[in-house]
């Protein structure tokens, strides 16, 4: 049985290019939500969901009883074998690297599939900082009181991002050939993208990212789309907005009340990517470092990243990091979906 661990609809979007070339394997959807609104009925009738806590502000003795809970429910669930293969796109959440633990602890094979940039620029580690020590009381009660003992924390600037015990990974899929700081053997996949056929030159769609939760602030954050907005509604005869899952409603009504006499056309975001690009085949992308970019620039798309151009937001150390991604990445082979996923499912 092949396992995929998901957590938005962008993991969702994801797989599908591998799951539709994949009609004699079995596999199973497990849930975990972020912004995940689709409830993956299209794609297995085996699917599980665990909401998780780690979302949610609550105290230590009602998160660590909802914790127990939840590991004894997520082990009862699965009886994971030698066999199987479990997939996870970020090792964000603590359950996510729960079942990974569990699947590896059986001798199930297990997998990071790279969900896009944030992959590569949070496994380079070229600028990662040491954790203060707040950082470190919290990480002892993720380890110790939750239980998550695989569990690592790295930093870039004065963002954290959980990683696992590199003996819990078997295998990194990649699509573009570059150098990861972990000790876990990488693959480069065959891309699963195939070349959209219709894109037009005249149109543009931008990627929102809500960078005021951790980058910027909302002053400034709503100067530099003011400044992205105004420059490509001179260059392009119809320019897309699309917002991000994360973004606030306050941050919504203040740039679609800016932006009301304009062309500018607003895409929500329970309208997916996939559907937005159908809709407008638009061949300029345009964001700061959206994940998306990276797919859709292998899928033909002329892609845009913007961080570069702020000295707030390329002086991050992280935004270093995607920028040694970019400057380094070879590109991956030209899909073929004879190989989609052959690494995963001619393991033994």
């Amino acid at each position: 049985m092949i396992y995929f661990i998901v957590n938005n609809d962008f993991h969702i979007e994801h797989i599908q290019y591998y799951i539709k070339y994949m009609e004699q394997v079995k596999f199973t959807i497990i849930r975990i939500p972020y912004s995940l609104k689709n409830d993956c009925t299209q794609l297995s009738m085996n699917i599980f969901t665990f909401e998780t806590p780690f979302r949610k502000s609550m105290g230590i003795i009602k998160k660590f009883i909802t914790v127990h809970l939840l590991k004894i429910k997520i082990k009862q669930s699965f009886s994971f074998t030698k066999g199987d293969k479990v997939i996870l796109l970020t090792e964000y959440d603590p359950l996510n690297q729960y079942i990974v633990y569990l699947a590896k602890k059986s001798n199930a094979t297990t997998f990071l599939l790279q969900e896009g940039i944030s992959t590569y620029y949070t496994n380079i580690k070229i600028n990662n900082k040491k954790l203060n020590n707040i950082d470190k009381l919290k990480l002892f009660i993720l380890r110790y009181i939750y239980g998550f003992k695989y569990l690592n924390w790295i930093k870039l600037s004065n963002n954290i991002f959980p990683q696992m015990d590199d003996r819990y990974i078997d295998n990194i899929f990649l699509y573009f050939n570059i150098k990861l700081d972990r000790k876990i053997k990488t693959t480069i996949l065959t891309q699963p993208y195939l070349k959209l056929p219709t894109l037009d030159a005249s149109i543009a769609l931008f990627l929102n990212q809500p960078l005021y939760e951790s980058y910027l602030t909302d002053s400034v954050y709503i100067r530099i789309i003011n400044i992205e907005i105004s420059i490509l509604l001179k260059n392009y005869k119809k320019v897309i907005f699309k917002f991000h899952p994360r973004d606030h409603a306050t941050i919504k009504k203040k740039l679609k009340t800016t932006f009301m006499d304009t062309h500018l056309i607003f895409m929500e975001d329970s309208i997916d990517l996939e559907e937005t690009i159908h809709i407008h085949n638009p061949l300029n992308v345009y964001s700061f470092f959206s994940d998306a970019l990276m797919r859709l620039e292998l899928q033909g798309c002329k892609v845009h990243y913007l961080f570069h151009k702020y000295d707030s937001l390329k002086s991050n150390d992280l935004l270093k990091n995607i920028h040694s991604y970019l400057k380094n990445r070879i590109y991956p082979p030209i899909s073929n979906k004879k190989y989609l996923l052959r690494e995963i499912y001619e393991i033994k």
